[in-house]
Protein backbone atom coordinates (compact mmCIF):
# COMPACT_ATOMS: atom_id res chain seq x y z
CA UNK A 1 0.00 0.00 0.00
CA UNK A 2 1.50 3.29 -0.79
CA UNK A 3 0.36 5.05 2.38
CA UNK A 4 -0.42 4.26 6.28
CA UNK A 5 -3.89 4.94 5.61
CA UNK A 6 -4.11 2.62 2.49
CA UNK A 7 -2.96 -0.10 4.44
CA UNK A 8 -5.03 0.64 7.55
CA UNK A 9 -8.43 0.75 5.08
CA UNK A 10 -7.33 -2.14 3.02
CA UNK A 11 -6.97 -3.69 6.38
CA UNK A 12 -10.38 -2.73 7.61
CA UNK A 13 -11.87 -4.39 4.29
CA UNK A 14 -10.17 -7.14 5.28
CA UNK A 15 -11.62 -7.94 8.78
CA UNK A 16 -15.10 -6.75 8.01
CA UNK A 17 -15.27 -8.96 5.23
CA UNK A 18 -12.89 -12.57 5.59
CA UNK A 19 -13.78 -12.28 9.65
CA UNK A 20 -17.14 -10.05 10.26
CA UNK A 21 -15.09 -7.28 11.41
CA UNK A 22 -12.99 -8.82 14.27
CA UNK A 23 -9.55 -7.99 15.33
CA UNK A 24 -6.72 -10.80 16.13
CA UNK A 25 -6.10 -11.26 19.32
CA UNK A 26 -2.34 -9.90 19.27
CA UNK A 27 -3.84 -6.92 17.09
CA UNK A 28 -2.99 -5.79 13.71
CA UNK A 29 0.80 -5.46 12.65
CA UNK A 30 1.13 -2.67 9.74
CA UNK A 31 4.63 -2.93 8.53
CA UNK A 32 6.65 -0.65 6.10
CA UNK A 33 6.97 -2.42 2.99
CA UNK A 34 10.81 -3.27 2.05
CA UNK A 35 10.80 -0.78 -0.89
CA UNK A 36 13.00 -1.55 -4.04
CA UNK A 37 15.68 0.17 -5.61
CA UNK A 38 14.22 3.38 -7.28
CA UNK A 39 14.96 4.56 -10.38
CA UNK A 40 16.94 7.37 -9.14
CA UNK A 41 19.34 5.11 -6.93
CA UNK A 42 19.60 3.05 -9.77
CA UNK A 43 20.40 5.88 -12.21
CA UNK A 44 23.05 7.12 -9.28
CA UNK A 45 24.59 3.55 -9.31
CA UNK A 46 25.12 3.42 -12.97
CA UNK A 47 26.13 6.74 -13.15
CA UNK A 48 28.57 5.90 -10.99
CA UNK A 49 30.49 2.48 -12.26
CA UNK A 50 30.26 4.81 -16.01
CA UNK A 51 32.38 7.51 -14.11
CA UNK A 52 34.63 4.28 -12.15
CA UNK A 53 35.22 2.74 -15.78
CA UNK A 54 36.34 5.92 -17.95
CA UNK A 55 38.59 6.80 -14.96
CA UNK A 56 40.05 3.39 -15.28
CA UNK A 57 40.29 3.53 -18.70
CA UNK A 58 42.59 6.62 -18.13
CA UNK A 59 44.69 5.55 -15.69
CA UNK A 60 45.30 2.09 -17.84
CA UNK A 61 46.25 4.53 -20.73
Amino acid sequence: MPTREAAQRAAQLHRDTIHGGHIPAAGDAIEPAARLITGRVLLVICAALTLASLLLKLIAS
